[in-house]
């Protein structure tokens, strides 16, 4: 089973300050009191490990009560490993601004995968006479010249997610060679504009690798269509005095992104989720934060999701979530619900690939595992 736990660094800081090696005496074995000794006792750190023993005690399904912080022991080898009993855990333990977070999965078992009850029955089958203009069809708005990968990656996380037509609008000098690298797109020239063409899809994915000085972000970010604002669309937005309708969007920005969207550079983590919220709740839109724990709210409804890993954190992996996200919203007008499938389902899909490939994954792998994804969901009763 998986086990996560999130720690605040200060909240561990100030019980160092007040009980100091009387608390490391409670929660840690000696060999990992030595090991802190040697951080230096840094409040991260030991955060870090407290995190770690309550993602354990999680991953066991008692929690810490049944299992006491003694009975779990983490080991560096040099990367973290956890034990308890004979059972061996996987461990990841990240630092994020103000907080420490841990991931902890018992090695040799069977994974189960416990997706939120409200994904069950997301995706219906698909009828027997469906076509490819029934089953979802998106606009892509990525790339330029050198940022063909961009485009690539997004138009094919679609496709392999389940869209039916992919209309990619690329720059005239380089249609050609973008019909090459997804020959499975309608590949159309974006000089000549969107507008047109909008009653020939579903939604819109706008942004990844376009430049932001291209004419078309202006052209397309306030369009009333279901559709997903991402890369240099956030940044397009960011340096805008007066910001364009909103509803409909889902704006996909990582921390960086999302500062300078809000126009605050020394933002912590926990507070971009508040002003997130507050964001998404005035415009009508939904917010994907993302990182460890991408944040999706629609100002009134949170979610964090707990698949993925930091073997994902590699350039394309954004451009590919992006393609699940614009899919997602072709299947449901709850845009949050299809925002929240869209994160578990890239998370897990990266899951099962790092699980297969182990470290250095590049964003074509976790494209290649989305239809075993898929297919483990449908097993689990969470598709049909």
């Amino acid at each position: 089973m998986l086990g996560i736990d999130l720690c605040s660094i200060e909240r561990v800081e100030g019980i160092l300050n007040r009980h100091g090696d009387r608390f490391l005496n409670r929660v840690f074995t000696k060999e990992e009191r030595d090991y802190v000794k040697k951080k230096k006792k840094r409040p991260e750190t030991v955060a870090g490990l407290y995190a770690a023993k309550e993602a354990m005690a999680k991953a066991l399904g008692t929690g810490i009560g049944p299992v006491t912080f003694q009975d779990l022991e983490i080991f560096h080898k040099p990367y973290p490993e956890g034990q308890y009993k004979g059972k061996t855990f996987a461990l990841t333990i990240s630092h994020e601004e103000d907080y420490a977070l841990a991931l902890a999965v018992v090695k040799g078992e069977e994974k189960i995968f416990s997706p939120p009850r409200e994904f069950l029955g997301f995706l219906k089958p698909r009828p027997l006479d469906s076509h490819k203009g029934s089953v979802g069809k998106i606009g892509l708005i990525a790339g330029k010249k050198g940022m063909c990968g961009a485009f690539q990656f997004a138009g094919l996380a679609a496709l392999r997610t389940g869209a039916g037509l992919v209309f990619a609008y690329a720059p005239r000098e380089e249609r050609n060679f973008f019909s090459l690298a997804l020959p499975e797109a309608v590949v159309k020239i974006r000089e000549e504009g969107v507008k047109k063409d909008l009653d020939l899809v579903d939604s819109l994915l706008i942004g990844p690798g376009v430049g932001v000085e291209d004419p078309i972000l202006p052209e397309t970010v306030g369009l009333e269509i279901k559709r997903v604002l991402d890369a240099d669309a956030l940044t397009y937005l960011s340096g805008l005095e007066s910001l364009p309708n909103l509803e409909g969007a889902v704006l996909t920005p990582h921390e960086g992104e999302a500062r300078r969207l809000f126009h605050a550079p020394k933002t912590s983590r926990k507070e971009l989720m508040k002003k997130a919220k507050d964001f998404a709740r005035g415009r009508a839109c939904i917010f994907v934060l993302k990182g460890p724990g991408t944040y999706v709210t629609d100002g009134t409804r949170d979610y964090i999701n707990d698949t993925g890993n930091p073997n994902m954190a590699v350039g394309g992996m954004g451009d590919a979530l992006a393609g699940v996200l614009a899919y997602s919203l072709t299947q449901t007008e709850d845009l949050f619900l299809g925002a929240c499938f869209a994160v578990y389902l890239h998370g897990l899909a990266g899951d099962l690939a790092a699980e297969d490939l182990g470290p250095g994954l590049l964003p074509r792998d976790v494209i290649a595992w989305i239809p075993k994804a898929l297919k483990i969901l449908k097993k689990e009763n969470f598709l049909f």
